[in-house]
């Protein structure tokens, strides 16, 4: 288990208030923690929350953290398994790398 793996599984076990600090802090000192913990090169990593969970991507856990960790479009998350059923023929039009389209169909 390398560093990153260490980070995901702690913020994972994080409370919501802890997160949400995290978050209202400002902008340096989210990007030091973030060059001092996660490599910038791209690697397949496990996604560590969210409707991914457990999934493969390769990403650069710095620059695509919100992969990395499971929170990209928390929103979208939530509400795509509400309205998506098999069956259902869908089009994920614009994606970057296809994040919501990795979980398909196991939602």
């Amino acid at each position: 288990m390398n560093l990153s793996d260490v980070i995901a599984r702690l913020w994972a076990l994080l409370p919501p208030t802890a997160k949400a600090t995290y978050y209202r802090t400002g902008d340096g000192p989210r990007l030091l923690l973030r060059r001092a913990l996660l490599p910038s090169a791209s690697r397949v990593m496990q996604v560590q929350g969210g409707l991914l969970q457990g999934m493969r991507m390769k990403i650069s856990p710095r620059s695509e953290r919100a992969y990395y960790f499971g929170t990209h479009e928390p929103d979208v998350q939530h509400a795509l398994p509400k309205f998506i059923t098999r069956g259902m023929t869908v089009y994920n039009v614009g994606a970057y790398i296809g994040f919501f389209t990795l979980g398909w169909p196991s939602w």
